[in-house]
């Protein structure tokens, strides 16, 4: 599986938050990418699972920088719901603030009426845990340097 070093959506997205999110930027665009890159691995999205993936990574750390909390999940979801209004996606709106507020549980999301939480859950965790708990993603795919 090619590793993918451009998303134009994702680029559209993120680029409106360069100055709220300062000298993180950078490491934040690569950790969306490498997130993303594990749930194509882990899961061969149709085109519309693959912007609600995209959508879902590029808003689902915001609420660090918008809000300036480590409680940052419920600012992301608003953020998230206000981009799907805006775009008159909101009818995924239900889905992605499921993929973005179980982002960050431990344990396996169930609900196979949304298969996107559990590829969403494990690619974050995949990154965030440097590999050490890969979720499915091979170690060498991992270590691809991107």
């Amino acid at each position: 599986m090619p590793i993918e070093q451009t998303i134009p959506l994702l680029e559209s997205l993120l680029d409106k938050w360069k100055l709220v999110i300062g000298n993180d930027f950078e490491g934040y665009k690569n950790h969306v990418y490498r997130m993303l890159d594990f749930c194509f691995y882990l899961h061969e999205p149709s085109d519309e699972e693959r912007q609600k993936l995209i959508i879902a990574a590029c808003f689902h750390d915001l609420g660090l920088w918008s809000n300036k909390t480590v409680d940052y999940l419920p600012p992301s979801i608003a953020l998230t719901k206000d981009y799907l209004q805006l775009h008159d996606l909101s009818q995924w709106s239900a889905e992605i603030e499921l993929i973005i507020d179980m982002h960050h549980k431990m344990t396996e999301y169930k609900n196979t009426a949304y298969p996107l939480v559990e590829v969403f859950r494990k690619a974050d965790l995949a990154d965030f845990s440097l590999g050490l708990i890969n979720g499915g993603v091979s170690a060498d795919y991992i270590t691809v340097p991107i």
